[in-house]
């Protein structure tokens, strides 16, 4: 794992002492190692305070897989590295979490749906989106398992049935009401990632680095997407586990571990609203899919051949702690310049692998093309329900996003 001295100036009291258990296997104190964090970051430490002194609304959900909200995190998109994730909207949970060079194509959104869907052998009862091109796909998957499997729950005597109609297990909102997760990316986005907004920004500033020129991108790629995927995943794993405070102000607010209150909620207080999957349907609809690598941004060859050339000029020693790298505001500056004028004179000498641009132009191509003769086969889109509503159809309407949808007792 890679060690950047900064990765955590973004982190809060609650984060860091569940951060370094996990990574380090450090037992602190929580309030001494905020006094040393206060001394080390002052500047994020006042950042946060004004962050997060704004007025909260209310956002209630019954109980764990409920409800999904999904979401597109587009702060780095510019940079090539999309993220895409979903929130547990009772417990807080990141449920699955996914950066790589394709998380707003239709076909990425639907496979990682999916893979999650697998994983946890569960779809939730409701699922939040918002109004993306990306979202049509796993609306219809999250339909299909919906048609296939009666969505009915009972809990301290009532009895809780599924409708069949879009509406009762799906919505589509704009990204404003889709509170939960959009409050998420922020605190992502203040603790992790904008330390790489902020670097990548100044690398396109200075003309080092060009969306457009696929040298440049190789070279991102290539340097930086297992050092920024590895942070982001950190933070993930520290959320889950940190702990939720009881706030006296908020009581509605569900407190405790993310990860506790996902899987293993206090049975007088809550139960499991996810509806086991159709495991038929699901194999169905992974098999359209099973050759879409959505993880590497790069070939592997293409990735091979960087990795032995950055190995060769140092880079594993910085990159994996051994040695310093004396610049912490640019990390690893100097290697992502030399790879990309190494990659400059490979491409015009036309030596092998040929196909050196073949991933990161097909990211390009993703970004800017709308694929939807690849994505239409996987699933029909266009199939109505008894009321004539289609996956293309759903509208926010007057609904909150936070009503109980579907819901006979």
């Amino acid at each position: 794992m890679t060690r950047r001295s900064n990765a955590i100036s973004g982190y809060g009291k609650n984060l860091l002492q569940p951060y370094l258990r996990q990574q380090m296997q450090l037992w602190v104190p929580r309030d001494p190692l905020f006094q040393m964090y206060k001394v080390m970051f002052p500047n994020e430490v006042e950042l946060r305070k004004r962050m997060f002194r704004r007025k909260k609304g209310q956002f209630l959900v019954p109980r764990p897989n409920y409800q999904w909200c999904i979401d597109g995190h587009d702060k780095l998109k510019a940079y090539g590295f999309e993220i895409y994730a979903a929130i547990d909207a009772y417990s807080r949970n990141i449920i699955w979490f996914y950066v790589g060079h394709s998380a707003t194509t239709a076909l990425s959104v639907l496979k990682q749906y999916l893979a999650a869907c697998d994983a946890y052998g569960l779809r939730p009862w409701f699922l939040q989106a918002d109004r993306g091109s990306e979202t049509p796909l796993v609306a219809a998957a999250h339909w299909n398992f919906v048609l296939r499997s009666q969505g009915r729950i009972e809990w301290h005597g009532q009895v809780f049935q599924q409708g069949k109609r879009l509406k009762d297990s799906y919505k589509a909102a704009p990204s404003t009401k889709n509170i939960k997760i959009e409050s998420w990316w922020e605190r992502m986005l203040h603790v992790s990632s904008r330390q790489w907004v902020e670097y990548f920004g100044e690398l396109a500033r200075d003309g080092d680095f060009d969306g457009d020129i696929l040298e440049d991108q190789i070279a991102l790629y290539a340097v930086y997407e297992d050092i920024l995927r590895q942070e982001l995943f950190d933070f993930v794993e520290a959320w889950n586990i940190h702990r939720i405070r009881l706030q006296k102000n908020r009581p509605h607010v569900v407190h405790g571990q993310p990860w506790m209150n996902y899987h293993y909620p206090d049975p007088q207080k809550a139960c499991n609203w996810g509806i086991p999957i159709d495991r038929y349907v699901l194999t169905d609809m992974e098999r359209p899919l099973s050759d879409i690598d959505i993880n590497s941004c790069l070939e592997p060859d293409t990735k091979n051949w960087c990795r032995q050339f950055l190995t060769e000029i140092g880079f594993d020693h910085v990159a994996l702690g051994s040695s310093r790298d004396p610049d912490k505001l640019r990390p690893f500056r100097r290697f992502y310049l030399a790879l990309r004028d190494h990659i400059i004179r490979h491409i015009e000498s036309g030596q092998e692998p040929e196909s050196l641009l073949e991933r990161a132009a097909q990211a390009r191509e993703d970004e800017l093309g709308d694929g939807d003769a690849a994505e239409q086969p996987i699933i029909e889109t266009s199939v109505e329900d008894e009321h004539g509503d289609d996956i293309e159809k759903i509208s926010d309407d007057d609904e909150d996003s936070d009503s109980s949808v579907g819901l006979t007792a």
